[in-house]
């Protein structure tokens, strides 16, 4: 991963203020190993991967903060950020592990890609004495592509990684 960060703070009017910020990210994700399902089902000796690169992806996450002061010790404050949830070394693989103690197998997906995420955030703060703080929120997460485990219709001991739709 490379990336790059830029944030910064600007007072709209006496009562609002925002906070804007990027982040820019390239990813690269390299696989070195065999395909043992491929091999197992086509009487094959399967695909070999040498330190091959699996997923490449240039990201920009955008945020957002706005802050209205309502009284001298309140807040209302309002945000939006863009993320992404990348699989794992072990989703993003070709490798088959089994768990003799739940005895499932678990097979990874070299397919995979990532999942976007938008958070919205509505927050009410209020300050008290002391430091303390008093705050009440609510959020909503949009996932495009999320990873979830997905068992075998024709073997449910056997759980694979898949990107399924929206969450």
């Amino acid at each position: 991963i490379a990336g790059l960060y830029a944030s910064n703070e600007f007072q709209v009017t006496e009562k609002l203020k925002s906070i804007l910020g990027v982040r820019v990210e390239q990813y690269n994700h390299f696989y070195t190993g065999a395909d043992q399902q491929f091999a197992s089902t086509n009487g094959q000796d399967g695909r070999f991967f040498d330190d091959e690169e699996v997923l490449n992806t240039f990201n920009v996450f955008p945020t957002a903060n706005l802050i209205y002061n309502l009284k001298d010790n309140q807040n209302l404050r309002v945000s939006y950020s863009r993320t992404v949830a990348r699989p794992s070394f072990k989703e993003k693989s070709n490798a088959q592990i089994a768990d003799p103690i739940t005895n499932t197998t678990f097979i990874g997906n070299i397919d995979l890609i990532e999942t976007d995420i938008n958070n919205f955030d509505l927050r009410w703060e209020s300050y008290q004495d002391r430091g303390q703080t008093v705050a009440l929120s609510v959020f909503y997460k949009q996932f495009s592509n999320p990873i979830e485990l997905i068992a075998f219709a024709e073997a449910t001991d056997n759980i694979r990684p898949e990107n399924v739709g929206d969450a």
